[in-house]
């Protein structure tokens, strides 16, 4: 069967510029650039100084940022200018593949990416940072919600700084230009950046036209290392809390659902594929008992987030009925208490997995998407077969161990009543 990231030949650029490059027969060429530097790298009081910098190299980038587009658009392509996440940034662009139209993409994205002067557009970007920070926050009460529910679930541990990689308000406020041009020099060098590309070129070709472009040049700089998985998670500083919606809405608006949400801690030693297989089974479950049983709501979320040192799993139902919110708690507690029991599940959800593995059928993009994925996890791109020989080795200690740290006094617990 197809395996595309069996694919990938990669080498490394004499200044430290990792490249990773997968050949197809197309008259496109894709190619992302991940910076191995994320929000969990901004300075303690400068929270949304890496997302700040992903904002602001577009437009400072050789030409202006609508001729960047307007460049991209005249050859067929897209262009993507920035996201950033808790463990890197990412950039990519789409464009036919063609030595002089793909050398010239290069040169831009190396002027963005290497050798950039952030002194363009500070005080514009810095409100539209604000102001998107307010778009997602538009309640308060929305902010004290994430605010209280990340202190419980990861005190102690540089996650519980950020409600989001953007950083706050008043923190953004506090970053400087000095602070911005400081952070770019020692996040945004060949060594700390990896190339994916896929489509018409080749290794050797884009190699070539790398090493001619500003990704060629030396620049001072070293690899942000991999966090070290935690072995261990203390319990929430609470158990959770009830929030009255009706102390914070209008008299004369009257919510007819509440919500339950429930997170716990992992640390990231715990085996990943185990957690998925834990989701997995979980989510049956608990569509059985609480929606298929009892009717109480149309949909219960189960997921796990994944920061390389630590974890967080949840149960998230953010619309069930006011009547099962005192006994929907005792019910989660059942559910999970009978994952353990249901080898037959836990044997199924792992076929399912490895047969949903093998049977995607991903374009030129999302080969690339999840080539950088696996980089900013784990800087180095996994084959197929490699993922599958991890989900067939998962064992019943595993899911145990899992089930362990979703016990209930692991887990942080908010309801909302009405």
């Amino acid at each position: 069967m197809w395996d595309p990231y069996s694919e990938f030949e990669s080498t490394t650029l004499p200044n430290g510029l990792s490249v990773y490059a997968c050949k197809w027969a197309r008259p496109w060429q894709t190619i992302g650039f991940v910076v191995h530097s994320g929000a969990r790298h901004d300075p303690i009081g400068l929270e949304g100084l890496s997302h700040f910098v992903e904002h602001l190299v577009s437009q400072n980038a050789s030409i202006a940022s609508k001729e960047i587009e307007s460049f991209f658009g005249s050859h067929g392509g897209s262009v993507m200018f920035g996201s950033t996440g808790y463990s890197s940034t990412s950039y990519n662009f789409f464009v036919a593949a063609k030595q002089s139209v793909v050398a010239r993409a290069l040169d831009i994205f190396g002027s963005m990416l290497i050798s950039a002067k952030l002194q363009n557009s500070v005080e514009r970007e810095r409100e539209v940072i604000i102001q998107e920070f307010f778009r997602k926050y538009q309640a308060k009460v929305r902010v004290e919600f994430e605010a209280r529910e990340v202190k419980a679930v990861y005190g102690g541990t540089w996650r519980e700084r950020f409600l989001s990689p953007m950083g706050s308000p008043e923190s953004v406020r506090r970053i400087t230009q000095s602070d911005l041009q400081a952070h770019y020099d020692a996040n945004y060098t060949p060594a700390n950046i990896s190339v994916v590309c896929v489509g018409g070129m080749g290794l050797s070709e884009l190699v070539s036209l790398l090493s001619s472009s500003p990704f060629g040049k030396e620049k001072r700089g070293q690899r942000k290392p991999l966090p070290s998985a935690a072995t261990d998670a203390p319990l929430p500083f609470e158990s959770g809390y009830v929030f009255e919606m009706s102390e914070v809405l209008r008299a004369d608006v009257s919510p007819d659902a509440g919500s339950y949400l429930s997170m716990a801690r992992i640390p990231g030693a715990v085996n990943s594929n185990a957690i998925s297989g834990v989701r997995s089974v979980l989510a049956k479950i608990l569509f059985e008992e609480v929606r298929e049983k009892r009717a109480w709501t149309y949909h219960i979320a189960t997921g796990f987030n994944d920061f390389g040192d630590i974890r967080s799993f949840f149960i998230d139902c953010g619309s069930i009925a006011p009547g099962a919110l005192g006994e929907i708690a005792g019910v989660v507690d059942r559910c999970l208490s009978e994952v353990a029991k249901r080898e037959d599940m836990l044997r199924n959800a792992r076929h399912e997995a490895v047969l949903n593995l093998w049977m995607q059928d991903p374009n030129g993009r999302q080969v690339r998407d999840e080539a950088m994925n696996d980089l900013e996890g784990h800087q180095r791109i996994k084959t197929l077969a490699e993922i599958e020989e991890e989900i067939m080795v998962v064992t019943a200690e595993d899911v145990s161990n899992v089930l362990e740290w979703l016990k209930p006094e692991r887990r942080w617990t908010r309801i909302s009543r009405p």
